[in-house]
């Protein structure tokens, strides 16, 4: 459907009588919005899957020897967050540079004659504040996991969070045509998200964990 989309502002713009650099930059203008939208979205349908393991562990109490360590309870809580973050991206952005590419060489090249790259802003909002921005939204998922005792509870929150990021998304799509907005979003996410977790964490305990644990 992207590729439809794409097809049909390209065949409205040549019907139109456009140039070639009105073309050009309409084309650019689609990889950009994969860069924006893509890595987002697949990084955290990645970390969707994996999500549920910290609720599973806590239902089978594999978490409360853990609290025995040495390790604190609150490098318990970065080493899931980190581990499910690396995992999510990783797979995330494998996909949406899959996604890239097909766009550009099935879709971009045949109708402008060349491969056009992405400007600069959408390659580091993909590529940098979208890791930082699951970390942080993980990272806060994770903390409230750990502490809560009903694991239908934990899996809610963690799928209301998601759909409130996609609404936000398709927001900024509806509403605004310069996509530059979108890493304007990202950090104020960041900035909120992150400052809900780190303030969480000072009340994270490992006795909390272990009543949670028991229900």
């Amino acid at each position: 459907s992207y590729f439809i989309g794409y097809n049909k502002a390209i065949s409205a713009l040549i019907s139109q009588g456009a140039d070639s650099q009105a073309i050009f930059e309409t084309s650019r203008q689609y990889l950009n919005t994969v860069l924006y939208i893509w890595p987002l979205i697949y990084c955290l349908m990645a970390s969707s899957v994996g999500g549920t393991t910290l609720v599973l562990e806590k239902s089978d109490r594999s978490l409360e020897p853990l609290m025995a360590t040495p390790s604190s309870v609150r490098q318990l809580w970065l080493g899931k967050s980190l581990g499910l973050t690396v995992s999510s991206v990783i797979l995330g952005l494998f996909v949406s540079l899959l996604v890239l590419m097909g766009t550009d060489i099935l879709a971009v090249a045949p109708r402008v004659g060349r491969f056009i790259v992405p400007e600069l802003l959408p390659v580091v909002t993909g590529l940098l504040l979208v890791p930082v921005l699951v970390f942080c939204v993980l990272s806060l998922i994770i903390r409230i996991q750990l502490v809560i005792a009903n694991p239908r509870a934990a899996n809610a929150i963690f799928t209301v969070v998601l759909i409130i990021i996609w609404i936000g998304l398709a927001a900024l799509t509806f509403y605004f045509q310069e996509f530059k907005f979108f890493a304007v979003f990202y950090i104020i996410i960041i900035a909120v998200v992150g400052t809900i977790s780190r303030i969480l964490s000072r009340t994270l305990t490992a006795e909390k964990v272990v009543l949670s644990s028991k229900g």
